[in-house]
C-alpha cells in the first residue's frame, strides 16, 4: 500500500478498523517491523513426484502477524509538501 513512502498515523480506531494517516516527509524516525508467518498442514490430499521434487496438494492454515521490531532515528531532509490525510481500513482480526 505505501510503496516505500512514510505515513504518520494521526488517529487509530481499532473498533472501526480505521487509521487516519498523512504522508510523513518531515519526521526524522521510522519503524522497522518483522512479519511472522506460521503454516500448519491440516490435510494432505494428493502427492506426486515431479523430477526430484515432491509436490503436495492439501488444506493448510496460514497465520501471519506483523510486530514492531524497532524505532530508528535518522536525519530526514525537510521537504515542503501539502498535507493529504488518508483513511486506512485495517483488516479485521481473525482467530
Amino acid at each position: 500500500m505505501h510503496q516505500s513512502s512514510q505515513y504518520l498515523v494521526r488517529r487509530l480506531d481499532l473498533e472501526r478498523g480505521e487509521a487516519l494517516a498523512e504522508p510523513a516527509n518531515k519526521i526524522n524516525y521510522y519503524t522497522e517491523s518483522k512479519e511472522l508467518t506460521e503454516i500448519l498442514i491440516l490435510e494432505q490430499l494428493k502427492m506426486e513426484t515431479v523430477g526430484a521434487t515432491q509436490v503436495c496438494q492439501g488444506k493448510v492454515r496460514v497465520a501471519a502477524k506483523v510486530q514492531l521490531e524497532s524505532l530508528r532515528w535518522r536525519p530526514v531532509p525537510r521537504i515542503a509538501s501539502s498535507v493529504l490525510l488518508t483513511v486506512l481500513f485495517l483488516p479485521t482480526a481473525s482467530a
